[in-house]
């Protein structure tokens, strides 16, 4: 399933817009709440959100 999210994901956010300013991981994961996109793709925020803690430790 993640992997199917990942693949949707990654065409849907090089397609949008609003992501061409992300810089960082942090900015990736505000983003995506600010478009909604938390919720069309649950499993690669959880991803994200696991990654966080550790990329700006």
């Amino acid at each position: 399933m993640l992997k199917k999210q990942l693949k949707n994901y990654m065409f849907d956010v090089q397609t949008d817009e609003r992501f061409s300013n992300v810089k960082g991981i942090g900015s990736l994961a505000q983003t995506m709440v600010d478009c909604k996109k938390h919720m069309t793709y649950p499993l690669v925020y959880l991803l994200i959100k696991l990654i966080l803690p550790v990329a700006t430790f």
